[in-house]
């Protein structure tokens, strides 16, 4: 069996890095760029202010709540999943 780890001790060891993948990945305020970044050029066009109420106000709301940092290690756990690397941040 493995050691147990103290999530206390992990999380505040970890802030440091939580932090600075979540302000690299997830713009305060969505831009052109940072969506043909992200998602590529549309063939449509993107409507800024849509994309800001709808995806990346919600996930600020959720990341600022606070608590004991669960979020952004998921956060983390998740860019992990689809193939990002969060030292790359």
């Amino acid at each position: 069996m493995g050691s147990k780890i103290d999530i206390e001790s992990y999380l505040s060891a970890k802030s440091a890095e939580i932090n600075k993948a979540i302000d690299a990945t997830v713009p305060h305020r969505i831009t052109l760029d940072w969506l043909e970044k992200t998602f590529g050029h549309p063939s449509y066009g993107y409507d800024l202010e849509s994309l800001q109420k709808g995806m990346v106000d919600p996930m600020w709301e959720l990341l600022d709540r606070g608590g004991k940092r669960w979020r952004p290690v998921l956060f983390l756990l998740s860019l992990e999943a689809v193939g990002g690397n969060p030292q790359t941040y």
